[in-house]
């Protein structure tokens, strides 16, 4: 009796499941990435992170976001721990390229990190904390409500791990980068799920010089936009990184 009253449950849970997975409507996009990233040393255990990016929808091909951010970056308890704090600016041109009018908006959004790393084996261990909030501007607001305007705040975390692959010469390594990064949304004033986003990625480093890098990658991107509506992205992306000193 009691077996079959676990089955029951079993039963009503997947029905349950299968419902409200047959009631979201989920979009796919398929989107290209292109970033330049640079690091600037300024002193000891001191340094500036800068970066710029390019976002392209493949078919139909159009433009999707354009983005800029830089942060500055301190080094703690023997450079294990890495405390951060910057902005990133967003100009969204388009969320749908199937759609022929587009609502351009601008994003700002300042944050605040820190990361533990890690070293086991030959693995290392990277645990990313970011808290970050989000202002907007809409480009066909009335011009009383021209400035930036709080939406919301979130947090995300990121568990990330990376390991040479192989030897490309005696000081040049390829290394293999992958993760998962969690969204979670703590702002009372949008409407928006608890939990909001997911990236799962994977990318090779691979050395140019001494201090220049290139990285391609891949990228699942999870977007729950409410109860019913999810948004899929698989993303490509290409990373230009180099290293400088004052």
């Amino acid at each position: 009796m009691k077996a079959n009253f676990k089955w029951c449950q079993c039963l009503i849970v997947c029905l349950l499941f299968v419902k409200t997975y047959a009631q979201t409507s989920i979009q796919h996009q398929n989107i290209l990435w292109y970033s330049y990233q640079n690091s600037l040393e300024l002193g000891k255990n001191w340094f500036i992170n800068s970066e710029a990016q390019e976002r392209h929808f493949i078919k139909p091909f159009g433009q999707n976001t354009v983005m800029f951010g830089t942060h500055v970056h301190k080094l703690i308890a023997n450079k294990k721990v890495d405390l951060s704090a910057g902005a990133v600016f967003f100009d969204q041109v388009s969320a749908d390229p199937t759609l022929e009018q587009h609502l351009l908006s601008l994003e700002i959004r300042p944050h605040i990190e820190f990361m533990i790393s890690q070293q086991t084996g030959k693995i290392k261990w990277d645990h990313r904390l970011r808290t970050e909030a989000r202002f907007f501007h809409r480009e066909n607001q009335p011009q009383e409500d021209a400035d930036f305007t709080y939406l919301t705040s979130r947090l995300r975390y990121r568990l990330q791990m990376s390991f040479k692959l192989f030897d490309l010469s005696e000081n040049k390594s390829v290394r293999l980068r992958l993760g998962e990064e969690l969204y979670i949304n703590v702002g009372r004033k949008a409407n928006l799920p608890f939990f909001s986003q997911s990236r799962s990625f994977l990318s090779f480093i691979i050395p140019l010089s001494k201090n220049t890098t290139i990285e391609p990658g891949y990228m699942f991107f999870y977007i729950k936009r409410d109860v019913n509506r999810v948004l899929e992205r698989n993303i490509i992306s290409l990373t230009l990184n180099q290293k400088f000193k004052i």
